[in-house]
């Protein structure tokens, strides 16, 4: 198990990886405070101006209704950055327990859980 795991990380491609984008994702999501927090009727009035600043920015805007923070509203193509990167990290954490299952013994052959799953269902094999 130890050398999937190694083979896992072997040069750090991975990680590198990670941490890259999460650096790229702090620099370009961060909601300046200043700047990027207005009320829902200001983006209303003002829609093209904001979606331009926000194509040419990829900054987010945070839309307030009654002085509270109710909408984020951002580009598709930084959106659909976050998603990727949050499937990404959804699934490297999946492997990870994957594999801290098969260390502590946790996991059982397929063949094996898979013909006690047709017993319990009464499927023949």
């Amino acid at each position: 198990m130890q050398q999937a795991e190694d083979s896992l990380y072997a040069g750090h491609s991975v990680f590198d990886s990670i941490v890259k984008d999460a650096f790229e994702m702090r620099r370009t999501t961060m909601v300046n405070l200043s700047q990027d927090i207005h009320p829902l009727t200001d983006f209303k009035r003002n829609t093209s101006d904001f979606l331009s600043r926000m194509k040419k920015t990829r900054q987010p805007v945070v839309l307030t209704v009654n002085g509270k923070a109710e909408f984020v509203v951002q580009d598709a193509r930084s959106y659909q950055q976050i998603r990727d990167r949050l499937d990404r990290l959804e699934a490297i954490e999946a492997i990870r327990l994957g594999i801290e299952a098969a260390q502590d013994g946790r996991v059982k052959p397929a063949r094996r859980a898979l013909a006690a799953l047709q017993e319990r269902l009464g499927i023949s094999g």
